[in-house]
């Protein structure tokens, strides 16, 4: 298949009143067994990278890789770059051909996040490419607990009338890392966004963690795309530290099997959740 933004996943998701599960890629293999976990399902995927990882794989080959497994599938993959916090790494990715970028402006004034956002919209839309943003603050571990900021309606609706991007991530409580309890997540508060801005696709960053009772009232709500990394990331290390014995083929085929059932487990419950749900 061609590869795909995310205008065709999130067209998906709002007429299956759905979210299409976001996984952050580390290694080639995980990669591998997210696409297997999508033609598992017949569902679509995100496959995201952050430019901490292109980095240290390079961003040509690193691309290169995501971008074979989403053409060979037999569902719509779409390889996104994850987190990039300067213009000019985003910028960077959709010259390369990266067909959806996150750019994170959360950091920054408003005013700023908003210059710099359409900036890159502006080259987006010239390759047919789209954009993810972020208004208010998602909280990762280690930040001082004062940086979170959760998301203002009027911030959220100021922001998509000068800059229209194809999905916004929003912060409602999740972290970035495994998430605390429940009752941190403010669900009415994404329940105002989604009825002030029906049309507008709702990002939740920090998926790891939120129970899937929780999980599905947010969808209820509006979110439409789940970033998940994390969870992930502990299969990854889990599997290494329980299996020093084994020949290292062994552990890396156990890997990726195991990252292959998450997936495929955390993409047909977000289906389920689905009102129009059919069976997968």
């Amino acid at each position: 298949m061609p590869l795909v933004n995310a205008q065709a996943l999130m067209t998906w998701a709002i007429s299956q009143e759905s979210a299409v599960a976001a996984f952050n890629i580390d290694t080639l293999e995980v990669g591998v067994a997210i696409a297997r976990a999508a033609d598992a399902c017949h569902l679509p995927v995100f496959l995201q990278v952050t430019t901490a990882t292109l980095d240290i794989w390079g961003w040509e080959l690193f691309f290169d890789q995501l971008a074979y497994l989403a053409q060979h599938s037999s569902s719509d993959i779409c390889v996104q770059l994850d987190h990039a916090a300067e213009v000019s790494k985003a910028q960077r990715a959709l010259g390369m051909g990266f067909p959806s970028v996150m750019y994170d402006g959360s950091h920054l004034p408003f005013d700023e996040n908003v210059r710099n956002t359409l900036t890159i919209l502006q080259t987006a839309r010239q390759v047919h490419a789209t954009v993810e943003a972020e208004i208010g603050h998602v909280y990762r571990a280690g930040e001082p607990p004062e940086w979170q900021a959760l998301t203002r309606l009027e911030d959220a609706q100021r922001f998509m009338s000068v800059c229209p991007v194809d999905m916004l991530a929003v912060s409602v409580g999740t972290v970035h890392g495994q998430n605390r309890t429940p009752q941190d997540i403010d669900i009415e508060r994404l329940k105002t966004f989604h009825q002030h801005l029906p049309d507008t696709p709702f990002v939740l960053h920090g998926g790891s963690g939120v129970p899937d009772e929780v999980l599905s009232r947010l969808v209820d709500a509006g979110i439409r795309k789940v970033n998940v990394g994390t969870e992930l990331r502990r299969i990854w290390w889990n599997r290494i530290d329980s299996h020093h014995g084994q020949k290292p083929r062994e552990v890396m085929k156990n890997i990726m099997a195991d990252t292959q059932q998450f997936a495929e487990g955390l993409m047909r419950r977000l289906h389920r959740m689905s009102a129009a749900a059919g069976p997968v």
